[in-house]
């Protein structure tokens, strides 16, 4: 069975569920692999890609916006304010301050913000910035930099993005096999007083496939913030847990 089908049977048709424990276990890795790619590529990918291609590339970041930027001996020097978006960080380098002021970090987010000798990483929630880590930029770079210098790093900028792609991939698969474990504990113990009796394992598989749509609709509420995500969430759960339901129960219906 091809990954489009499984997909679909995992969104749309929970009484199918049983097809797909008769695959092979390779066969579902596969599928686990392939979603958490996508999901990676809808909250991370796209969106970065949009605002790379939108200032034009890295180089030409470094050529126009950070075209006198240099970093000496611990101090960075840049003669204008620079802001820049990535995938819902705000990046800001404004040296002619010690410390960025928190004025900068009003509207709700993660901020980067480099000032002539510190680097913080600040939270913004509903105008309160909490920092949430606060270093000196000599902690980070003991080298001098310059536009040429950052130039050279472009390589390792997109070395990093990938790895970034990767790590996100890791973290949806612990999240979403989190909560698969946790509902079929669940629906492991509802079976003492109901009449289905499937194994641990396809308890799992079937609770990782009723997520499927709730994990694409959470990537693209991520990506362009839909609704708030807490309703997305409840209406998530509840969705996932009729689907689990009606996939274990399609085992009953198959087995008579």
């Amino acid at each position: 069975m091809k990954f489009s089908e499984q997909l679909v049977i995992a969104i749309s048709n929970p009484k199918r569920y049983k097809d797909i424990l008769k695959l092979s276990r390779r066969s579902f890795v596969k599928y686990v692999i392939i979603t958490v790619l996508l999901l990676s590529t809808i909250t991370f990918v796209i969106p970065g890609a949009a605002t790379i291609t939108g200032f034009g590339g890295f180089e030409k970041l470094f050529e126009t916006n950070l075209k006198t930027f240099k970093y000496e001996k611990g101090v960075a020097s840049l003669d204008k304010v620079f802001k820049m978006n990535i995938n819902g960080t705000t990046v800001i380098i404004d040296t002619s301050e010690k410390e960025v002021s928190a004025k900068q970090m009003k509207n709700d987010g993660t901020y980067i913000a480099i000032s002539s000798e510190r680097v913080i990483v600040a939270s913004s929630v509903s105008g309160n910035v909490v920092k949430v880590a606060d270093y000196r930029l000599y902690d980070f770079f003991p080298f001098d930099i310059d536009k040429d210098r950052l130039i050279q790093f472009i390589p390792a900028i997109y070395m990093y993005l990938a790895l970034t792609f990767l790590m996100k991939g890791v973290f949806y698969f612990a999240e979403y096999a989190f909560y698969a474990l946790f509902l079929a504990i669940i629906l492991n113990i509802m079976r003492k007083n109901h009449s289905y009796n499937i194994s641990y394992k396809s308890l799992f598989v079937i609770c990782f496939l009723a997520q499927t749509l709730m994990m694409f609709v959470n990537a693209i509420n991520e990506a362009v913030a839909i609704a708030p995500s807490y309703i997305v969430n409840l209406i998530g759960l509840f969705y996932t847990v009729r689907m689990a339901t009606i996939g274990v129960l399609s085992t009953v219906e198959s087995s008579k």
